[in-house]
């Protein structure tokens, strides 16, 4: 704030010093995978924490890549290079690779699957994305585990229940196991 003293003899401005610290630099991730449709937040850390200015314009080299409020989203398979820049007059700025791949699906060979009581089948679902979880609708029928890359059902008592695996994406399959008696 500035202050206005009235001496005797008329006006008198009190100055006061304002410290602008400048940026000197904005962290990154090196890499960046999206999905077509998936929406990421950019993240990036602007140092020293306590700049005076944390504007930034976020630009890419071309359209596979949608920017919006700080999150980017995957339009077509592809590479981009992002770049983060103040928008101070420090010029600092960086850039990642952005890459862009098709959505991770996961599918099952068969919508169904026979299994003998007592006994395990090992299932290996066609997919391009991680596994996260394994589930059964019925664990007192089948109990479902994850094994590598394949799918481990046991078979505890006859009868049905749905096995469904949910990647890191959230997408899910779902399969009919069917148990039955070994006799």
């Amino acid at each position: 704030d500035l202050k206005i003293i009235r001496p005797s003899q008329g006006y008198k401005l009190n100055p006061q010093v304002i410290d602008f610290i400048d940026t000197e630099k904005i962290n990154m991730p090196k890499k960046i995978t999206v999905e077509i449709g998936e929406k990421k937040k950019l993240e990036y850390e602007i140092l020293p924490e306590n700049s005076s200015n944390k504007d930034i314009t976020i630009k890419s080299n071309n359209n596979n890549i949608k920017i919006n409020n700080g999150y980017i989203e995957g339009v077509k398979a592809g590479e981009s290079i992002l770049t983060v820049k103040t928008k101070d007059n420090t010029g600092i700025k960086t850039s990642t690779e952005v890459k862009v791949i098709k959505k991770r699906e996961i599918k099952f060979n068969y919508n169904s699957y026979q299994l003998l009581k007592g006994h395990y089948i090992l299932i290996t679902p066609n997919t391009t994305g991680e596994i996260k979880t394994v589930s059964s609708s019925n664990n007192n029928i089948a109990k479902a585990y994850l094994e590598g890359k394949k799918i481990k059902v046991i078979g505890l008592k006859a009868g049905e229940a749905d096995i469904k695996v949910t990647l890191k994406n959230g997408n899910t399959a779902t399969t009919k196991i069917k148990i039955s008696k070994n006799d």
